[in-house]
C-alpha cells in the first residue's frame, strides 16, 4: 500500500508543476510591451516635475482618442484634433483638462480618469505615464 500512496503523491506533484507551468501559478513578470496604434501620433508630454519626453506611436490606454468627460456625457476627442492638453487639479478620481482643438477658437473644458495610461516610443525606449503624472500633452506635427 506504500507503492501506491506515493504514485498518488508523484502524479498530484506532477498535475500540480503542469496546471503551474500552463500559468495557473503566480502573477508572473509584468509585460514591458505598450500599445501600438495604427496611426503615428508624435507627442511632447510633459510631466509635474517639468520634464519633457518626446514620444511616438502616443496612445492613450491603447487608444487615439481622448474620452473627456463634460458634463454627464464623454466626448471622444480624437488625437487628429487635438493640438494641446493642458491638465490641472485632481478632484477624487478625474483631473481637472482642458483641450486646445484644431480649428476652434475657444478650449474644451472637462476632466480625464487620473489613471487613464498615455504610452509611446522614444528613442531609448517605451514611455508609459498616467495622466495624473502629466501637467501637459503637446501634439506634434508628423514631418
Amino acid at each position: 500500500m506504500s507503492f501506491r500512496r506515493f504514485v498518488l503523491v508523484a502524479s498530484s506533484a506532477a498535475v500540480f508543476l503542469l496546471l503551474t507551468a500552463m500559468g495557473g501559478g503566480g502573477a508572473g513578470p509584468v509585460s514591458d510591451t505598450i500599445p501600438r496604434p495604427k496611426e503615428n501620433y508624435r507627442a511632447a508630454l510633459v510631466d509635474r516635475q517639468g520634464v519633457m519626453t518626446r514620444v511616438e506611436l502616443l496612445a492613450c490606454n491603447g487608444r487615439t482618442f481622448l474620452p473627456l468627460e463634460r458634463g454627464e456625457g464623454t466626448l471622444m476627442v480624437p488625437f487628429a484634433k487635438v493640438k494641446r492638453v493642458i491638465l490641472g487639479e485632481e478632484s477624487g478620481s478625474r483631473l481637472a483638462a482642458r483641450v486646445e482643438v484644431e480649428g476652434a477658437a475657444k478650449a474644451l473644458e472637462g476632466r480625464l480618469a487620473r489613471t487613464l495610461l498615455f504610452t509611446g516610443v522614444t528613442d531609448y525606449g517605451n514611455y508609459r505615464v498616467e495622466a495624473r503624472g502629466l501637467a501637459e500633452i503637446r501634439l506634434l506635427q508628423s514631418d
